[in-house]
């Protein structure tokens, strides 16, 4: 390679490394890098064809010893602009994967939301709150992230070398959270920040000391992820991978506490069947972490063992006991209460300024209201009820043809579906594309509809929708999967 050539590359490497920090290249440097090895590679190409085009016209036309001669020279030419144009070529590759995978690694292309994506948001990650892109977020909410598998505490969650959780913040060499879109001065930097997790280390929330935002304007924030491990010690994002995403923040708070808007079932008219679950339906998404300490399932004034989950869009929470009763027809263990009892569902006592938060509290750590002793309760009878859900309606119609590209796809049910069981496992969309699913429940018929949204797909795709096995409605039954439209 000439002179020239090495100048060239060496003016086209230069913003590389002169905007490089800690690892992290800033778009317009690769652009610029990009843009100039462009012209590089052009200029390498013409330098080759000249060569190649004078190589052929003294070996056609000059005199056999001039000839002889010339042609070396220009064949030499012609190895060593075939040479620089490969190297130059290999070059802008490299630096167009740098800038996809330095820059936009894991960057949701079409938004994730509060729901599942196919394949996740980033590999390991399934999802996190609040999403990329949103806008008008209270200046109180805490960031929660869900993974799909269980992760290593330690790579997210620095707890100073003490047992107590109160101390616990975030590590901050691997989650960096900052204002702005792009890091600009360290004092841009948020610290100070809590960490808390489920006990499966598969839910996080980070929760600022001080309040984010200004209360003058909107304020836009960035939080990156980066070197976080599995519980078995793999890398989330790959060797030297980080996933990133931007949210704006609103002027205000939020200071109202989440409330009840239904619970399932309802045993006001007949008792519930003894392997039902309970369901409450919430106002606003509350805190995924905060139902172990915050309600309590009695009978006869004695501790109804079990678990709370919350679905995915946390306005559903749901509790199933943990005393197992049978199996159900897909040969998984169905639990149930006691028979001919009434189960209560109690506010818990908690000291509200404790650390990790005690308490059912909202995305932005107010508390239930109204404050009461009795959220629910539920009249049991005595049988196990085996009603298995089926589809009763779909949109669009099986084998449709000539469907609008973006089209969200519905399966009613018969029975209210348990929500802990929609995930995108269960529910999937074979097709190009992201998509995500979502349940809802209309608590007046007790019927249960998943919405599989999806971005725009391509003319003339064939798409499938599989629901799964996996669903299960309220009374643990299987969904049956050849029972429909």
């Amino acid at each position: 390679m000439n002179r020239l050539t090495l100048f060239t590359l060496a003016l086209g490497l230069l913003p590389l490394s002169a905007n490089a920090e800690d690892g992290y290249v800033r778009p317009t440097a690769a652009l610029v890098v990009i843009v100039v090895l462009s012209v590089a590679l052009i200029a390498s190409i013409a330098a080759s064809i000249i060569a190649l085009v004078k190589y052929r016209q003294v070996s056609e036309e000059g005199e056999p010893s001039v000839a002889l001669e010339e042609a070396g020279i220009q064949k030499k030419r012609l190895i060593k602009g075939g040479i620089t144009t490969v190297v130059v070529f290999l070059l802008l590759v490299f630096s167009w994967q740098w800038k996809v995978f330095r820059t936009n690694i894991g960057e949701p292309q079409g938004a994730p939301t509060s729901v599942s994506l196919e394949g996740g948001v980033a590999n390991i990650l399934d999802r996190h709150i609040p999403t990329s892109g949103a806008q008008s977020v209270p200046r109180n909410t805490s960031i929660y992230l869900w993974f799909s598998f269980p992760m290593d505490r330690t790579s997210l969650i620095n707890d100073h070398g003490t047992p107590s959780m109160a101390d616990d913040t975030i590590q901050e060499d691997h989650i960096r959270i900052w204002r702005g879109d792009t890091q600009s001065t360290p004092n841009d930097l948020v610290g100070g920040v809590r960490g808390r997790s489920d006990a499966q280390n598969q839910v996080f929330a980070l929760d600022p000391t001080t309040m984010l935002g200004s209360a003058l304007r909107g304020q836009m924030y960035t939080i990156e992820l980066r070197d976080l491990r599995s519980a078995d010690g793999k890398s989330a994002f790959g060797v030297n991978g980080f996933y990133r995403w931007s949210f704006t923040l609103s002027r205000t708070s939020d200071t109202s506490g989440p409330k009840v808007l239904h619970v399932f079932p309802d045993t006001t008219v007949q008792p519930a069947s003894i392997n039902t679950g309970i369901q409450i339906e919430w106002n606003e998404a509350v805190d995924p972490l905060s139902f172990s300490s915050g309600l309590g399932v009695v009978s006869a004034d004695k501790q109804i063992p079990g678990v709370w989950t919350v679905a995915e869009g946390e306005r559903l929470s749901e509790f199933f006991s943990s005393n197992i009763c049978g199996l159900n027809s897909c040969r998984k263990e169905v639990t149930c209460f006691p028979p001919s009892t009434t189960v209560t569902v109690i506010v818990n006592a908690v000291d509200a300024s404790a650390y990790p938060r005690q308490g059912v509290r909202d995305l932005q750590g107010n508390l239930i209201r109204p404050t009461q002793t009795a959220l629910a309760s539920i009249r049991t009878g005595v049988a196990v009820v085996e009603s298995t859900p089926a589809i009763t309606a779909v949109e669009p119609r099986p084998n449709a043809s000539g469907v609008a590209p973006g089209v969200a796809v519905r399966a009613q049910f018969s029975n209210v579906i348990r929500s802990s069981t929609v995930n995108r496992r269960s529910v999937r969309l074979e097709g190009d594309g992201r998509w995500r699913s979502q349940l809802t429940t209309d608590f007046t018929k007790n019927v249960s509809t998943i919405t599989i949204d999806h971005e725009e797909l391509l003319p003339e795709a064939v798409i499938n929708s599989i629901i799964s096995a996996d669903i299960e409605d309220m009374n643990q039954n299987c969904f049956a999967q050849c029972k429909g439209p």
